[in-house]
């Protein structure tokens, strides 16, 4: 293959995954290697005809990618105007991680613990605390959920399906795993830290009522912070 052709390939790929819903986190080694390729042809360092060669272990990837969009299985797209029946809020600082789980009809649960280990990154601890949180509470879990993220670059990258950093990609390959085999319809959205209730948990403090009932009415998430701000 040739970078003309890896070019052709990557961005159809990336097209019809975004139709076909796939999300492409696992496929973040052949990506990199697409944008190393990518990079070098737009500074003029490597022209379209040149040949790109791939590592098998790279190249695996993109047979697998190949592979998965050709069977180009059915997706399950979520009826328009059906609200999730649960928001799961989640956070995560340097001691641990946190998540608040909302049920329209239900109890409020929440859950925690510190970190065996500190992730090297906060989004990648950010990432982590959603599959923590969605652990914790698999069993009373529906099939829709709506999950709200105070961190723009984890939330970006779980929109776009892709993420440049390779330590993220393995945290929201992890969520995609465990949403894909509880059966689960996930939507994300915003919520400004300062309205965080899963702060607490992950900082092994009490969530005081008044933040839960704070939480409760802000289970569907703030206005984005990169939505065009609306008329007066």
């Amino acid at each position: 293959m040739h970078v003309g052709d890896l070019e052709v390939f990557a961005s159809r790929a990336i097209f019809g995954a975004a139709i076909l819903g796939i999300r492409l986190f696992r496929y973040y080694m052949f990506l990199k290697f697409v944008r190393r390729k990518l990079s070098a042809l737009n500074r003029g360092a490597t022209s379209p005809s040149t040949r790109a060669q791939m590592t098998p272990y790279v190249e695996r990837f993109a047979d697998d990618l190949l592979q998965v969009l050709r069977r180009n299985e059915a997706r399950s797209v979520p009826r328009r105007g059906v609200e999730p029946s649960a928001t799961l809020v989640t956070d995560a600082s340097l001691q641990g991680w946190g998540a608040v789980l909302f049920m329209d009809a239900g109890p409020v649960l929440i859950a925690g613990a510190r970190w065996p280990e500190t992730p090297g990154m906060i989004m990648q601890a950010e990432a982590r605390a959603v599959r923590l949180g969605l652990l914790a509470f698999r069993t009373h879990i529906p099939r829709r959920l709506r999950i709200l993220i105070d961190n723009t670059s984890v939330l970006g990258a779980v929109r776009r399906g892709i993420s440049k950093s390779g330590a993220l990609a393995v945290e929201l390959q992890e969520v995609d795993h465990v949403l894909r085999e509880g059966g689960v319809e996930a939507e994300y959205r915003y919520i400004r830290s300062e309205n965080n209730v899963a702060d607490w948990p992950s900082r092994a403090l009490d969530v005081p009522r008044a933040a839960l009932a704070k939480g409760y009415h802000l289970r569907r998430g703030d206005r984005d912070p990169w939505d065009p701000p609306k008329d007066p």
